[in-house]
């Protein structure tokens, strides 16, 4: 997967002539779709090229298979009428049933089939930092407006980061600390008993008294005849 925002400021370099282009401004993205339309220019006037005359979006440029795949932005109407409004500002992102989930933030995609895998919707920086962003899978049913998306209300959001999951991260590998010391507590009580079953055993063995006293007479037997003699 790769971020979108990660593409943005790359070189878009013609393959055939060896020449740069110019640099991507902007990246544009269909989430009804699911799928990455293409990339606008900066230049003057605006150009850009759409997704399927990209032949790679690699690490540090753009390549494309020649200068004529970049055209003017007025005849690329799929990237005019996706691209985000700069007065617009990120995009709210609500439910079917009218619950605001937050505003679009990040856009994953494919780069290799240029497909969107996943997209993060941001709370705000409170929300964020406490519960995390929530991250939505591209699915069914969306509906990229020209001002708000909107997502299937029974769409069940992941949420990534924020202090609340940390904590109960810390909080789970604190159980499992403490598990593994009752456990192994547990275990070394168990050997004692069984230590000390074993001891009680050996004493009730029978005839094991008998033998000691037996020696102890043979000892004075001894002893008395000695001291007859």
């Amino acid at each position: 997967m790769r971020d979108i925002a990660s593409i943005v400021g790359l070189k878009v370099v013609s393959m055939a002539e060896g020449k740069q282009l110019g640099t991507v401004g902007e990246v544009v993205c269909d989430l009804a779709a699911g799928r990455m339309v293409g990339v606008i220019i900066d230049s003057e006037p605006e150009t850009g090229v759409v997704s399927e005359n990209i032949q790679t979006l690699g690490t540090h440029a753009v390549m494309v298979p020649e200068a004529g795949a970049v055209k003017p932005l007025e005849e690329l109407s799929a990237l005019v009428e996706r691209r985000g409004r700069p007065e617009q500002g990120a995009m709210e992102v609500i439910t079917d049933d009218g619950r605001v989930l937050g505003s679009l933030s990040r856009i994953y995609i494919d780069p290799q089939t240029r497909e969107v895998t996943r997209f993060e919707v941001s709370g705000g920086l409170w929300r964020d930092m406490t519960e995390g962003v929530l991250i939505l899978p591209h699915m069914s049913g969306i509906i990229h407006g020209a001002d708000v998306i909107i997502v299937p209300a029974d769409a069940e959001p992941l949420t990534s980061g924020g202090i609340r999951e940390q904590l109960e991260k810390v909080g789970e590998k604190v159980k499992a600390s403490y598990q593994q010391v009752a456990e192994r507590t547990e275990e070394a009580a168990k050997r004692g008993r069984e230590a000390k079953k074993e001891e009680e055993a050996r004493e009730a063995e029978p005839g094991t008294a008998d033998d000691t006293q037996e020696s102890e007479g043979a000892s004075d037997d001894g002893c008395d005849k000695e001291e007859k003699a």
